[in-house]
């Protein structure tokens, strides 16, 4: 039996060793129970449901072991096109749909013509309310 090396994926975007290895995953799931002041009482809450469901991705590029800046261009480009993606794990669970809300890469040890040896990257996802906005297969590739 074949061992998938694939981290998770989104969209046709895929997570792995050759292109974007994250290091961790973190989620972060916010309810929204809003403060309500009674005159006669303290305070009370309302459970309002879920609030906020972001997922962060961090990890580190060394060029050519992984993929390079044109790995995380691909990221930025999805995310440019206002889409949420299909996010499913490495050992098939689908997670759901979700949109790429922010990128950031850091340059470091860089080369005498200021190309870094190696990038450090963050990508945060947000689990999309609706699936009106499901971005089409293609256009994560």
């Amino acid at each position: 039996m074949t061992q998938s090396t694939n981290m998770m994926s989104l969209g046709l975007f895929v997570f792995q060793l050759s292109t974007v290895p994250f290091e961790k995953d973190q989620r972060d799931t916010r309810y929204a129970w809003p403060k309500r002041h009674a005159a006669s009482r303290g305070p009370s809450y309302q459970f309002n449901g879920l609030e906020d469901d972001r997922m962060t991705l961090t990890g580190k590029l060394v060029p050519p072991v992984t993929g390079g800046r044109e790995q995380i261009d691909k990221v930025r480009t999805m995310a440019a096109k206002g889409n949420s993606w299909n996010l499913v794990s490495g050992t098939g669970e689908d997670k759901g749909a979700w949109f790429i809300g922010r990128v950031q890469e850091t340059g470091v040890v860089l080369g005498p013509d200021g190309t870094p040896r190696e990038i450090d990257f963050t990508i945060e996802l947000t689990l999309a309310p609706d699936l009106e906005a499901l971005g089409k297969l293609k256009d994560s590739a």
